[in-house]
């Protein structure tokens, strides 16, 4: 009810008018103004210090003593009511109505519909309006421009202040109890700030008008034994291109939620121990900056089916769910240079949303992932700092188009640093990875076409880690100091591994169940037990890999089919290349240098080639192979070997073709041990320690056109084997026999070149059934060829020149065949015979003719050709002659010897003895067989004896050796020519006699 009664009016000016608001207006508005030009100057982030905390009403003027409602008019009429409703009624647009205290509460709703007017309060004491249980609305505003501010407003079903209307203030109110506090329902530009908002079932503040400010408001929901209250909001946004800054909003279901609108900022506000901090549903092109938001019970900045938001610079930290959660399509939003830090759940989710770019983010001790993504496509994750995330930092799964670039993950103790898993066609690049709790720096699993390059993975289990992943290239990464293995393929196909760079790993690279890869140009040092592994793996190629330091260079267990091409491995502490339990494996064209074991290792494989590397230095053998089957080494250069070029053991039909095996320090150059039909041809094998080839325990093996010289002791040397062949090798300047053989049955030792070697030329003891032929021996420092302790042995056709002592030497042998050797320049006995009482008929040819020794009693006898004998008993013709020896000095030694009569006058043979004084005597008798075409002689040892035919015989044909007959046919015919040529001279120089002749007469 309006009092007429006029009082002094403090807010009148000295002329008798009251002063108008219009001005004060004015310089509201641009108070606000400024503050929203200092709100972008400086990332919204201002405080509103004049207008105080907020519910405080510092700064209003007190009103009369009398509690009243007093209105004052824009011309300057004043009045005064005892309920609110009236005066704002009375009101006309600039009025200003002023609430006292009046009983301490005002029960009724207050509606307002004239344009510009304020209802204030003073300071002391702000009045209450109070909807006591039963009215909907506390002050429902239907007007523009309207300020109401200093109230205590509450108990209302609706809400405290209901908003339609553009360019209303509401400010620095109590707001308690109410269903709802502030609802703008319509509207452009309303601002509502410095309110205290508490107790309300639904939403602190809500607006659906446009243009709105909602600032430097407290917003507290309920809550009962420290749980939110379900369904309420602090701040609810369904309008449009509102402000939300400065504002402290806690204990709610959703602290800011923003439905079914755009273009709204939610700025520098403190959101704490709500449900979710701020909610975005159905909203977009929103821009949620700066905030602080803690303690958040589920998530700390939601959105779903939210497009083009942009999330930047928030502190989102203490939650115990998820920091942002983007789900359901929500695409196209950017989270940008937020700080997330002690969230129990994941720092950033993804999920079934298309385009959101999440870069320059701090994440820090998430208890989940710190970033993770999920069904989605073209996710950017990049250049973000994330460290001691619980479970991986950075997860795509089944993502596709994405990148995950230029981050930095440290201090995990986590499963894995970056996730792609079921991720495919994405690009992993210029990460920086370093921690020493994960297991898996980078992890790509039944992922295809991804692109992992340029990184740095530092201290970790594994760098990266391929599972079930196919067509991904892995390049130019660097890792370091991986305690498992710097990147693992496990059941991979396909992929490309190239150009990364490995230093201090547990290994380099690793394949388990790995197929169809390729690994080349990567650089490994120092991985202390494998460069490169391959377990039960196939056709991969690796390729051009420099390896230094590892413990094994490469090593491969179970594989087949793969290419090991033009690697580098050095200083290897086990063995450059192993290879264990595989199959039609290539070695080709690698370098290894200084293996303190092998150069290359096979160990129960088939089917392998090794061609064409280049082994230096290794500690025991340039190439090692056991218990294999087939294989071949293939013009391998191995040089300096501690203990063997090539050993090859318990093996079966390897080929060892065309190596060239220099400077073995401690052993010898090739050695088969226990190996069966192999194949050792075309090698090269120079300055041996011990033999240039070595067989033991073996069988049909061919040793074949190899070039052995300058070996410390055999060139080459077979014990305890059966069945070899030994053909067509040139073997030189060894320090012992050129080939040595013992304990050995049935090997052939043919058409070898042997010269200057130290011992002797062939060296056969303790064996059986030996076939040497024809070989050439010459130069030798001991017996041309050397049968000791031997049966069965055939030696025939060999060319024996310069052999010292000895040309032929059997002894404790039986049942040896030597005949139609050539043996010449010896500067012992050309055949020594010694305690060999098993010499069989025709067992010995020697001489120049055709003489046998049948059989003997003298335990060592020598046998040699006469080089100089001389001339014939006249009116006989030599056939051929020999010396023979008593060695044990007996003086009652006899010899049976034979020779042959075919082609000659068996009445006209005789065999003679050259006696002291170098005259023939003949007093042997021979014993002619007829049948046979043979005469046999019984003869005292340690003279020489010719065998003549009577000079004359036509029928004789002398049996001599090919050198020899070619010299007398030679001779005879230079006889016949000379003489015709003497006989012609005569003819010329008588007939030009008796022409001068005639001439004088």
């Amino acid at each position: 009810m309006a009092n007429s009664s006029h009082r002094t009016n403090p807010y009148r000016r000295s002329n008798g008018k009251p002063s108008r608001l219009p001005f004060r207006r004015v310089v509201g508005v641009l108070a606000v103004v400024g503050m929203l030009v200092l709100l972008g100057l400086h990332g919204m982030h201002a405080v509103a210090d004049a207008q105080g905390p907020p519910g405080q009403c510092a700064g209003v003027p007190d009103v009369p003593e009398d509690p009243m409602v007093f209105l004052e008019t824009e011309d300057g009429q004043t009045a005064m009511f005892s309920e609110i409703q009236p005066a704002v009624d009375a009101a006309t647009p600039g009025s200003i109505i002023y609430v006292e205290d009046f009983d301490g509460v005002y029960a009724e709703s207050v509606t307002v519909t004239t344009d510009d007017i304020t209802i204030t309060s003073g300071e002391t004491i702000r009045p209450v309006l109070d909807g006591g249980g039963g009215l909907d609305i506390g002050f429902d505003i239907q007007a523009d421009e309207v300020i109401v501010e200093c109230f205590v407003v509450r108990g209302f079903t609706d809400q405290a202040f209901s908003v339609n209307g553009d360019d209303n203030e509401i400010r620095k109110h109590i707001i308690e109890e109410n269903d709802d506090g502030i609802t703008i329902y319509s509207g452009e530009r309303n601002f509502i700030h410095t309110n205290l908002i508490t107790d309300h079932v639904g939403h602190g503040i809500a607006d659906a008008g446009q243009e709105s400010t909602i600032r430097h408001n407290q917003v507290t929901g309920p809550h009962q034994a420290g749980l939110v209250s379900q369904g309420t909001v602090g701040v609810l946004l369904e309008g449009s291109n509102a402000l939300v800054t400065e504002n402290d909003i806690h204990t709610h279901w959703n602290g800011v939620s923003i439905e079914t609108t755009s273009g709204n900022t939610v700025s520098s506000n403190e959101l704490s121990s709500n449900r979710v901090g701020i909610n975005l549903e159905e909203a977009s092109d929103n821009t949620i900056s700066s905030n602080e938001v803690s303690t958040s019970t589920e998530t700390g900045i939601s959105l779903e089916w939210s497009e083009g938001n942009l999330i930047q610079g928030n502190t989102i930290e203490r939650g115990e769910g998820d920091a942002v959660y983007i789900s359901h399509q929500s695409h196209g939003n950017a989270i940008i240079a937020n700080t997330i830090s002690e969230n129990d759940g994941t720092g950033v989710v993804n999920d079934w949303s298309d385009d959101t770019i999440i870069t320059n983010n701090t994440l820090e001790d998430s208890g989940g992932f710190g970033i993770k993504a999920a069904v989605s496509t073209n996710i950017s994750v990049i250049s973000n700092s994330v460290s001691a995330s619980h479970v991986s930092a950075i997860e795509l799964e089944e993502v596709t188009v994405s990148s995950i670039e230029g981050n930095t993950i440290t201090d995990h103790v986590a499963l894995a640093g970056i996730v792609l898993n079921h991720a495919d066609d994405n690009v992993v690049s210029s990460n920086h990875i370093d921690s020493s709790g994960l297991t898996v720096g980078i992890y790509v699993g039944f992922a295809t076409d991804n692109h992992v390059f340029n990184n740095s993975v530092v201290d970790v289990g594994r760098g990266i880690l391929l599972e079930r992943a196919s067509q991904n290239d892995l390049y130019d990464n660097t890792l370091v100091r991986s305690t498992l293995s710097g990147i693992r393929l496990e059941h991979a196909e396909g992929n490309y591994i190239q150009s990364n760079h490995f230093s201090d790993a547990s290994s380099g690279v690793s394949l388990g169940n790995a197929t169809n890869n390729d690994i080349k140009e990567n650089v490994i040092e120092g991985a202390n037990e494998v460069g490169i592994y391959a377990g039960i793996s196939s056709m991969n190629r690796i390729e051009n890999n420099i390896i230094e330091r590892p413990g094994s260079g490469m090593m491969l267990i179970q594989t087949s089919d793969n290419l090991i091409l033009q690697n580098t491995i050095e200083d290897a502490t086990q063995s450059g290349i192993s290879l264990e339990l595989s199959t039609s494996d290539t070695i080709g064209e690698n370098t290894i240098t200084d293996s303190t074991r092998h150069g290359i290792y096979l160990d129960n494989s088939s089917g392998f080639t090794v061609s064409r590397n280049q082994i230096a230095d290794a500690g025991l053998s340039g190439i090692h192979v056991e218990y294999a089957t087939g294989g071949r080494l293939f013009m391998n250069t191995i040089e300096d070997p501690l203990t063997f070029g090539v050993r090859v053991q318990a093996s079966v039909g390897t080929e060892v073709d065309a190596n060239r095996v220099r400077r073995v320090s401690g052993g010898s150059g090739i050695v088969l041990e226990a190996v069966s039909d192999a194949t050792v041809t075309d090698n090269t094998v120079d300055r041996s320690n011990e033999w240039g080839i070595g067989m033991q325990f073996g069988s049909g093996t061919t040793v074949a056109d190899n070039d052995i010289s300058r070996s410390g002791n055999d060139g080459i040397f077979i014990i305890e084997s059966a069945g070899h062949t030994v053909t067509d090798n040139v073997i030189n300047r060894n320090g012992g026999y050129g080939v040595r053989i013992s304990h050995d049955d049935g090997t052939r030792i043919t058409s070898n070149s042997i010269a200057n070697n130290r011992n002797g030329g062939i060296n056969v003891e303790s064996s059986n059934n030996i076939v040497v032929n024809p070989n050439v021996i010459s130069d030798v420092g001991g017996p041309g060829i050397l049968i000791e302790d031997t049966s069965a042995a055939t030696l025939d056709s060999n060319h024996i020149t310069n052999s010292s002592e000895v040309g032929i030497w059997v002894r404790h042998s039986d049942d040896i065949e030597v005949h139609a050797n050539v043996i010449s320049e010896v500067d012992g006995w050309d055949i020594r015979i010694t305690e060999s009482p098993g010499v069989t008929p025709s067992a010995i040819d020697v001489g120049t003719g055709s003489f046998t020794v049948v059989d003997t009693d003298i335990t060592d006898l020598g046998i040699a050709s006469i080089t100089e004998p001389p001339a014939p008993p006249s009116g006989m013709v030599s056939i051929g002659h020999l010396s023979v020896a008593d060695l044990t000095d007996a003086t009652d030694s006899t010899l049976l010897i034979e020779f042959t009569l075919a082609g000659i006058d068996q009445d006209s043979v005789a065999l003679w003895r050259l006696t002291d004084d170098g005259t023939w005597l003949d007093d042997v008798e021979l014993t002619i067989d007829a049948d046979r075409g043979t005469a046999t002689a019984v003869v005292t040892a340690q003279a020489s004896y010719g065998l003549f035919a009577m000079d004359g015989d036509e029928s004789r044909q002398p049996v001599v050796g090919p050198d020899e007959d070619g010299v007398v046919g030679m001779v005879a015919i230079i006889l016949v020519i000379s003489l015709l040529l003497v006989l012609g001279l005569l003819v010329y120089l008588l007939r030009d006699a008796s022409t001068i002749g005639l001439g004088e007469r």
